[in-house]
């Protein structure tokens, strides 16, 4: 990991092996957050192309221990950017609270995700286990979107679809031992209008919520079940 960070500085990317597989892992995009909740702890996400491939298509996800650069944890996904509307260099790291069950603190990567006439970013949650490796609780879960329902030659007068997704970890026990999350969704109908001020145009955005559901995420023994409507991988 040292390396990696060292070839930042110098190269757009470096070798990376995992599981006898050479990858390359993108130096300029790649995401790094200290862990609040442990000081010495900072979580890395790197996309991955394989060797001789043009288009990323793998995340590697490693904590260090920024005393001595070693790895704590890590885990390499090969099916978190398949979709071709990633786009590079739009990957964050998410330290909220997220406290599932009573052994270990969640963590999360966002994906901002461009489309043509839509704007999505999902959230996926990491929990770190005992063995070093780290297991994906919840997978492909759209927290932002925006979908263009007009479009106006005019600097303004667009409207689009908008629809966000607010997360809330239950504090009452589980048969599972995993809390539920209660996800409320709000969807919204944005316009947007031209409003001449002297010599300059101002753009006037109004706001129309249309819906506002509320779902229960509770987990299987394996992952948290999202409604189809907000799973990414099954709506684009």
């Amino acid at each position: 990991m040292k390396s990696l960070l060292a070839a930042a500085k110098y190269n757009d990317h470096a070798e990376i092996i995992y599981d006898g597989k050479k990858y390359q892992g993108s130096t300029q995009s790649y995401s790094c957050k200290t862990w609040p909740t442990y000081d010495n702890m900072v979580i890395i996400a790197i996309p991955l192309r394989a060797h001789g491939q043009t288009m990323y298509s793998s995340l590697d996800i490693v904590v260090i221990d920024s005393n001595d650069m070693g790895i704590k944890y890590r885990t390499v996904r090969h099916d978190l950017l398949e979709n071709e509307d990633y786009s590079d260099g739009d990957i964050f790291i998410d330290t909220a609270p997220y406290q599932l069950n009573s052994s270990h603190l969640a963590f999360g990567v966002r994906i901002n995700w461009d489309a043509e006439r839509r704007l999505a970013t999902t959230l996926n949650l990491f929990q770190p286990k005992d063995n070093g490796s780290l297991t994906l609780v919840m997978k492909g879960l759209i927290v932002d979107s925006h979908y263009r329902l007009s479009k106006s030659n005019q600097m303004c007068n667009s409207e689009y679809a908008v629809r966000k997704s607010l997360l809330h970890v239950r504090k009452d026990d589980s048969p599972s031992g995993y809390q539920d999350i209660l996800l409320t969704t709000i969807a919204s109908n944005t316009t947007s209008t031209e409003k001449f001020n002297g010599g300059s145009v101002e753009c006037i955005n109004e706001e129309l919520e249309t819906d506002r559901r509320v779902d229960t995420l509770v987990y299987d023994g394996e992952e948290y079940k999202i409604p189809p409507y907000l799973y990414f991988y099954d709506s684009y």
